[in-house]
């Protein structure tokens, strides 16, 4: 059998390895005019395959001028959608062009190893109260699309991705908790020109709005926040002299922890053990997110959340954020001194008042929507069973502070306590078919107010702006 030139195959040309891009002197004719097929490469021209790293490497912008385009708001939003480093195209166009004058972006805050992604969407009123608004798990950003329009009126709005969520991307480094997240927003903050604003938290954002006052509480007008995650110390004098509002509480927490902690206990300890399944699954990502959507959220929501954790490939790093928060170290021991405002719905974590202000010494705001009323005695003939906080605090509202009805309606026909909206849209009954008082916990798998932003709109915008109108 013949056989072909030192190095190759029967039959084979000298320099076939060419088109693998390994350049030859001995290429012949054909070989040598041949371009890469992707970059355009001239791959005959040994000089240009050297150039090849150096090419690839252009194509990244540099992170200074990254952060220009973004911070500064001085480019184009086209010029923005086409940069690699910055917010896709399919991203950030859609949200910008549905928002008026919003524009979305991406930050290197405090210098840390990732940028991440916001949405700045600026009020046509000169005296408008920058806001700094943060989502959690499972949630997103979507969380907070409908909360726009009613408080752009009043305030400039930022509402950034949490590091490691969505758009914001995977992170690569470790130590993103609630206080390196505080430190990161609060530089935002700075880079974008506000240096007084206020803050605005669900979820993790509840956690990292009182860090961020604790660190510049000169900067923070105050902190509107939908739970207060303060609980029981190891001390049993703080049981003593409960009120029923706070039983009930606890009995909530008790259940919570029964029936759905597993996902917290797993994240904080161990997860990238789950995060090769949910990276390989969106049915799998779908139904691990799904347990605390609840089965009464309308299906757009919970798939859009869902769908902003798989596309960006962060469903990973977002669980990585429990790690984080788990193992973090040097925790202040003292409480916040900023304002806090509290609005808490039925349904949801029910935060108590006693370890509340263990925690945070200014608390001014105390308002919760949707909770059924409690009987007025005990038949045992212990104290009066208050709606009011003991030490005479703003009461346990279920009302809008700006006269909005209330959230939760009583259905005169059933006399069962409702969470149905004022567009008479279909209500979700916290009360038994059989008529008894609706004051256990709630034991279904129901989100109810956990994302009240989407669920209760008007109402939540009604108290962010009572509780800022007070500040001011």
């Amino acid at each position: 059998m013949p056989s072909g030139p030192r190095g190759t195959r029967p039959g084979r040309p000298r320099g076939w390895r060419r088109r693998c891009g390994r350049p030859r002197a001995y290429a012949p004719a054909a070989v040598r005019s041949w371009r890469h097929p992707s970059t355009g490469t001239d791959c005959s021209d040994p000089l240009a395959q050297r150039r090849r790293p150096a090419i690839r490497a252009s194509r990244e912008p540099r992170r200074e001028a990254v952060e220009e385009i973004v911070v500064a708001d001085r480019r184009p939003a086209s010029r923005l959608a086409r940069t690699r480093a910055g917010t896709p195209r399919r991203t950030a166009d859609p949200l910008r062009a549905s928002r008026g004058p919003g524009r979305a972006g991406r930050a290197s805050p405090g210098g840390h190893d990732r940028a991440c992604h916001f949405l700045h969407v600026r009020s046509a009123n000169p005296d408008a109260v920058p806001l700094i608004l943060t989502h959690g798990w499972p949630g997103s950003i979507v969380e907070y699309l409908d909360l726009i329009e009613p408080l752009t009126g009043d305030f400039h709005l930022v509402i950034p991705s949490l590091p490691g969520y969505g758009f914001s991307g995977p992170t690569r480094g470790r130590g993103w908790n609630r206080y390196t997240t505080a430190k990161a927003w609060n530089e935002l903050m700075s880079r974008l020109g506000y240096e007084r604003f206020g803050v605005v938290g669900n979820d993790a954002g509840s956690m990292v709005g009182p860090e961020q006052g604790r660190l510049a509480p000169e900067r923070v007008i105050g902190v509107h926040v939908t739970q207060l995650f303060s609980f029981p110390s190891r001390d049993p004098a703080e049981f003593q002299d409960l009120s029923a509002v706070d039983q009930r509480a606890l009995a909530k927490l008790q259940w919570f922890y029964e029936n759905k902690m597993s996902f917290n206990i797993l994240q904080s300890q161990q997860p990238q053990t789950l995060a090769f399944a949910l990276a390989d699954s969106p049915a799998g990502l779908l139904a691990w997110l799904a347990q605390l959507f609840g089965e009464n959220l309308d299906p757009d929501f919970v798939l859009a959340n869902v769908a902003v954790y798989w596309f960006t490939r962060t469903a990973a790093s977002s669980m990585r954020f429990y790690y984080e928060e788990a193992h973090a170290t040097d925790r202040p021991q003292t409480p916040t001194t900023t304002p806090i405002g509290l609005a808490m719905f039925y349904g949801d974590f029910e935060s108590i008042r006693r370890f509340a202000d263990r925690d945070h010494a200014n608390i001014v705001q105390w308002h919760a929507y949707g909770y059924p009323p409690l009987a007025t005695e005990d038949p045992a003939g212990n104290p009066p069973l208050a709606t009011e906080d003991p030490a005479g605090n703003a009461p346990l509202a279920t009302e809008d502070p700006a006269g909005n009805p209330p959230l939760a309606t009583e259905d005169p026909d059933s006399a069962a306590l409702t969470t149905e909206d004022p567009a008479d849209n279909a209500a979700r009954a916290t009360e038994d078919p059989a008529g008894d008082a609706a004051s256990e916990p709630v034991n279904s798998n129901d989100a109810a107010g956990h994302y009240a932003a989407h669920e209760a709109t008007e109402v939540l915008a009604a108290d962010i702006r009572a509780f800022f109108n007070t500040l001011s």
